[in-house]
């Protein structure tokens, strides 16, 4: 890891692929599938299926190798006003100013019935260009990465969205959902701060509550941008508070 950049100043910290989490699900697999197939192929055809299934096995170990060798030298080196960002043997770094949002997505997984869970992240960064960086499980600490990137994005976007709202724009916060100093925006129809009752995260959409009673939108979390400064709005502009809802 670098120690310092020229124009980001002091390195924070280091994020590769976790190249154990690349490589065994593939190996997994591919041992499943010749085991699969040295038990059906094989023994159903003894005269052509070893052949077939070599190749098929080999097939699918190039094709799962290629892939693992796209990711291999992936690496995010954090510094105090920027960060690079490494895919294969191209670096290209970025002002933390240069991100417009971050979109998150997060599921549990359960295998076996259940004994074994895993929670699964996909974190989308989206620089004012309209580039696009994926962050996966497959870098070590994600979450610990992008929670860092977080904390030097949001106060300056956080500022912006003020003085937007002080211009009377209409600032985004998905493809549909927009708000202003008036109110929320979806779609054609809007909700002024007064009328909205509430919030809640349910069955992974934000839902939000008007003061007649009725939900006035149900949004999937993973289509909304900069989520936590999203519902931090809706509880100060509007004196709302989350509504007691089953997530």
């Amino acid at each position: 890891m670098a120690n310092a950049h020229p124009e980001y100043g002091a390195a924070i910290g280091g994020y590769r692929i976790d190249r154990l989490r690349l490589i065994l699900p593939s190996a997994l697999l591919v041992v499943l599938l010749g085991l699969g197939l040295n038990f059906t192929l094989v023994e159903s055809d003894p005269l052509r299926g070893p052949f077939l299934t070599t190749l098929i096995v080999a097939g699918a170990a190039l094709a799962l190798g290629w892939r693992a060798l796209h990711y291999w030298n992936r690496q995010i080196v954090l510094f105090e006003r920027g960060f690079s960002f490494r895919e294969g043997a191209e670096t290209v770094s970025f002002d933390y100013a240069e991100i417009a949002s971050i979109r998150q997505q997060g599921e549990q997984l359960a295998y076996f019935g259940g004994l074994i869970r895993h929670r699964r992240f996909r974190f989308t960064l989206t620089t004012i260009r309209g580039e696009i960086i994926e962050l996966t499980n497959l870098y070590e600490r994600v979450d610990q990465l992008v929670e860092q990137i977080e904390q030097r994005v949001y106060p300056r976007l956080g500022g912006q969205i003020m003085a937007a709202f002080a211009r009377e724009e209409r600032v985004p916060f998905s493809d549909s959902l927009s708000l202003s100093r008036d109110g929320l925006h979806h779609r054609g129809k809007a909700l002024a701060w007064e009328d909205l009752a509430g919030y809640a995260v349910q069955n992974g959409n934000l839902v939000l509550r008007a003061s007649d009673g009725t939900d006035w939108l149900s949004l999937p979390l993973a289509e909304i941008d900069n989520l936590p400064l999203l519902v931090d709005l809706l509880r100060r502009r509007s004196d709302s508070r989350p509504l007691n809802r089953p997530s």
